[in-house]
């Protein structure tokens, strides 16, 4: 019993320091982010936010969708430990690689039209983010060891020394060309140092390998997990780039400032369902009317959540932009007024994703995920240059709400019931 204990508080702490991981990177890029946008004011801001946007769909994609994989065959398998770090590695540098040969020539093109060298340079530089982030295969073996507070620390020492230099920068007034350097830095300082971590208490660290077999294997069990992530992605930040291509920089500066105060909280339902997912599976196994039940009062709780925090940002976002960006951003008003209402259908997704787990339908969330992204794509080409900007805070709701409701209607209908009563806050009702 004491060693049953004993895991689930190294769970426990392990969490903890993830969570600390979050609130850190959470606390440095609201507050650095916002004083770099009041400074450089929307077009610089919003060309830095261009590149950082496309950049994270080949993010996305080098990471091959396998961090939950590799997880699971490293505690199953750890005297295979090696080839499968070895082997993961390797796809994701050599896919990193490649990935950043392609941004770089499409950098190079810009630089050669003459019109925007700004992005043209920083494209460029943000490429290599695409090799350095190859390192938090690391990241994974401490993962699987419950471990993550070594990950943690160093990837903290990098994100502070970054964010330092980019309060220095700003305060002496340094070209945005630098900001994309500095982010580049820290991807840098965290790929030193997670190989100087590891290899200093592996000795094992120096047998890594690569194996066809498990690439293969690993490879064909990913590609839902890289689709899912790449969906996610696209109605994330394809509105960044659709903003920049039909508006401008500015346009997408003024955009962009308000997404992270939107997102600010998406992490607190994920945090809950964590905590929430053993409970829910005990109960599943004691009963299915009580398990039924729990669900919707999940649901219910976590549209409360949603509503807190959507009609939160509606409230407080005239003070909040005004303070933080300053009067050049007061169109950032509007869009954050309406962006924050995607906490709600966040929420109820988030609800579902442990009724998913607990019903084994994995396939159900990535069709749910490419919902929405179509969605997004088809919603913004269309209507995007004739509505403006606010169209695409109303199509980031639309295409949550899509993700996380509507689809429901024809993939899992007793669910949308059940979605439908929690929206209204309405009391179970059984059905047979």
């Amino acid at each position: 019993m004491m060693a049953i204990e004993d895991r689930l508080l190294k769970v426990i702490r392990n969490s903890g320091w993830l969570l600390l991981d979050k609130a850190s990177r959470l606390f440095f890029g609201l507050l650095v982010g916002a004083w770099l946008a009041r400074s450089f004011g929307p077009e610089k801001y919003g060309e830095l936010s261009y590149c950082i946007a496309f950049i994270a769909f080949f993010q996305t994609l080098c990471l091959l969708g396998l961090d939950a994989i590799v997880v699971r065959e490293l505690v199953k398998n750890k005297d295979k430990a090696a080839a499968i770090l070895g082997t993961t590695f390797r796809l994701r540098i050599c896919c990193g690689f490649f990935c950043s040969v392609i941004i770089a020539v499409y950098g190079i093109l810009i630089l050669y039209s003459n019109t925007e060298s700004d992005i043209g340079f920083m494209l460029i530089i943000l490429g290599f983010l695409l090799v350095t982030q190859s390192a938090d295969t690391i990241d994974l073996w401490y993962q699987s060891l419950s471990l993550s507070k070594i990950v943690v620390r160093v990837k903290f020492v990098s994100c502070l020394i970054s964010n330092m230099l980019k309060i220095y920068f700003i305060i002496i007034d340094k070209s945005i060309i630098y900001f994309s350097i500095l982010v580049l830095l820290e991807g840098m300082i965290s790929f030193l140092l997670l190989f100087y971590v590891y290899k200093t208490n592996n000795s094992n660290a120096i047998r890594w390998s690569y194996d066809k077999n498990i690439a293969k294997y690993l490879l064909t069990e990913s590609w839902p997990f890289i689709i899912s992530g790449l969906s996610i992605i696209l109605y994330v930040r394809l509105d960044q780039i659709f903003i920049k291509h039909f508006f401008g920089a500015k346009e997408l500066g003024i955009y962009a400032a308000a997404i992270p105060l939107s997102s600010a909280w998406n992490f607190v339902p994920v945090i809950i369902s964590i905590s929430l997912a053993p409970l829910v599976a005990k109960i599943k196994k004691e009963s299915e009317l009580e398990y039924n039940k729990l669900i919707y009062n999940i649901f219910r709780g976590f549209v409360f959540l949603g509503l807190l925090i959507s009609f939160g940002t509606l409230v407080f976002s005239d003070w909040i932009i005004h303070i933080l960006y300053g009067e050049r951003y007061d169109e950032s008003i509007w869009i954050l007024k309406i962006h924050g209402f995607t906490n709600l259908f966040i929420c109820v997704g988030v609800a579902q994703s442990i009724w998913i787990v607990n019903e084994r339908l994995s396939k159900l969330a990535l069709v749910k995920t490419i919902s929405g992204a179509l969605f997004c794509i088809g919603s913004n080409l269309l209507l995007l240059p004739m509505l403006g900007i606010q169209w695409a805070a109303i199509t980031a709701v639309l295409s949550q709400a899509v993700s996380a409701f509507f689809a429901n209607i024809f993939f899992a209908p007793k669910i949308f019931k059940m979605q439908v009563r929690a929206l209204l806050l309405l009391g179970y009702k059984c059905e047979h």
